[in-house]
């Protein structure tokens, strides 16, 4: 199964060094280009859980984690809380203000 840090050097070109390219990206927008890449998959990670129904089994494949158990331990070592419990917060949240 492939990885989601084996998918950054496939974006640089041939002969920029990956450690020179996050360099650059690092000086440019303030984050590495792992942590773009990071930001990116929490930010349609938060997206899905929101507004649609997809299991988090479902939400792991999308973004070709090997289950949602390594999805569960990225999104919380990002966001500070489990996909679940972020969905069950959001859905708790907006029923509130509704």
């Amino acid at each position: 199964m492939m990885m989601l840090y084996s998918l950054i050097p496939t974006y640089a070109p041939q002969r920029m060094p990956y450690k020179y390219l996050s360099y650059l990206s690092k000086e440019f927008c303030g984050y590495t280009v792992q942590e773009l890449i990071f930001k990116a998959i929490i930010r349609k990670s938060i997206s899905l859980l929101r507004n649609t129904q997809k299991t988090i089994q479902e939400i792991a494949d999308e973004f070709n984690f090997p289950n949602a158990s390594h999805f569960g331990i990225f999104f919380k070592k990002q966001t500070g809380m489990s996909p679940l419990h972020y969905r069950q917060n959001t859905s708790a949240n907006e029923s509130v203000s509704s």
